[in-house]
Parts: structure tokens; C-alpha cells; sequence
């Protein structure tokens, strides 16, 4: 009985993808770039060789790209599927502009967070609460005002932030508030509901990022006991889990 010779790439198409993971796009040559791309589109076959036939013949992953669809189908033997798969990567990086760009915020130090919240609590006469849902990025993917109160007080309310946060199925929220006295110093009231706020959401393996006090002139962040001088001076304060 004749036996099979040796599968010489066996896991090869797992090693490249875990590749790309761990070290990036610029890890790789063009032809292990195709492959990358193939492996996609030929969930079964070796697509080592078809990677190099490409290549090799084509002159490069450009001219692959730019390739009309009958050469890679007649020429090269691909799946209409494949054929389709490699053009709309083609598209997809030479046509950016036929995509509408929307505009996201996000926050990755104090200074930003400090005027995102500015930006959204205005200047009320009454104290307000306001919370943005984070993405692990900083991404801003939901923000709201949820209590409006008097001109000297505003009740946290801990269990509806908690129950948002988990109905979102977000890990990390952004809390803020108003002194409409222009102090941002603050009470003692404010200390303990941000540590039961961060409480409860630990809980839930939520993160409560930071509870800003913002002011028209400076803005304090509670958690990381740092006040903020609005003076529209360029400023890093890095943004640090702790």
C-alpha cells in the first residue's frame, strides 16, 4: 500500500494567522500576505503554493490585486468565491472615498475626557449627571444626561447606571457632573457615591473610569484626585486605568 507522503504545511495556515496577530501587517511579505487573504476564501486547500504561483507569475501582490477576473479564474484556477474575495479587498483599499466617514470621540487622556464632558453638560443652572459608555479603544458609543437636580445638589443614581452599563453589555463608563457654583472641589458626598458607583460596577466586571466634577474654569477628576485648569492650554494628562 502506498503511503501519503508528509502534509509539509499541516497547522500552516494557523501559524500565519496567529502571525498577523501578534506582530501586525508589517510582518509579513507580500506572498504571505495572499496567503493570509486565501486562507479565507479556501477553507481546506493548501494555499502555499497557490500564494507562490500568484506571485511568481503576476510579479506581485499589486498586480495580483489588479488582475482581471478572468486571469485569476482561467489563468490561475480560483473560485469564483476566491475571485470575488480578492476584489473586494481591492476595492475596499483603493476606493475609500466611496465610504461615508462618521465622526467618533475619543477619549485617551484627562484633558479630552475633562472637555468631552464640558462639551456635553453645557453650562446648566442646575446641577446634572451625565454618563458616556467607553469601547477598550476610548471610543465614546453612547453618552446621555440622566438626572437633572437643584442648583446645589444632584443625586447619583448608582443602580440605574449600573443596569444601563449592563444592559449595553459596555466594560468601562465615564461619569460626570455639574457645580453650578464654579468650584470643582469635591464633597464628601460625591467621594462616597464614586467609590459605591465604582463598587457596583466592579460587580459586574465594569470599570468606571473616571467621575469628573466639571466647572466653567477647571474640572476635577475624583478617581485620580486631579484638577484640570479650562484655560485652553495644550495639556497631557495621561489617561491611566488604575
Amino acid at each position: 500500500m502506498e503511503r501519503k507522503p508528509p502534509e509539509l504545511h499541516r497547522g500552516h495556515r494557523k501559524r500565519i494567522r496567529e502571525r498577523y496577530r501578534a506582530k501586525g501587517f508589517e510582518s509579513m511579505d507580500e506572498r504571505e500576505v495572499l496567503e493570509l487573504i486565501l486562507t479565507y476564501s479556501i477553507p481546506r486547500r493548501d494555499v502555499n503554493g497557490t500564494a507562490h504561483r500568484l506571485i511568481e507569475k503576476l510579479g506581485s501582490l499589486e498586480n495580483v490585486f489588479s488582475a482581471s477576473n478572468e486571469t485569476l479564474a482561467n489563468g490561475f484556477g480560483l473560485s469564483e468565491n476566491t475571485v470575488s474575495h480578492i476584489k473586494l479587498i481591492n476595492d475596499i483599499r483603493t476606493k475609500p472615498l466611496n465610504f461615508k466617514k462618521t465622526d467618533r470621540v475619543q477619549l485617551q487622556n484627562l484633558l479630552q475626557a475633562a472637555e468631552f464632558c464640558c462639551r456635553v453638560m453645557g453650562d446648566p443652572v442646575e446641577e446634572t449627571v451625565m454618563q458616556a459608555f467607553l469601547d477598550p479603544d476610548g471610543f465614546v458609543l453612547d453618552c446621555s444626561k440622566i438626572v437633572y437636580g437643584t442648583t446645589d445638589s444632584a443625586e447619583l443614581p448608582i443602580a440605574a447606571i449600573v443596569a444601563d452599563a449592563c444592559e449595553h453589555g459596555v466594560k468601562r463608563v465615564l461619569i460626570a457632573h455639574n457645580h453650578p457654583s464654579g468650584l470643582s472641589a469635591p464633597s464628601v458626598s460625591d467621594v462616597i457615591a464614586t467609590d459605591d458607583l465604582k463598587q457596583a460596577l466592579a460587580s459586574h466586571g465594569i470599570k468606571l473610569v473616571e467621575h469628573m466634577i466639571v466647572c466653567r474654569c477647571e474640572c476635577t477628576a475624583i478617581l485620580r484626585h486631579q484638577t484640570l485648569i479650562m484655560s485652553g492650554e495644550t495639556m497631557n494628562a495621561t489617561w491611566k486605568d488604575e
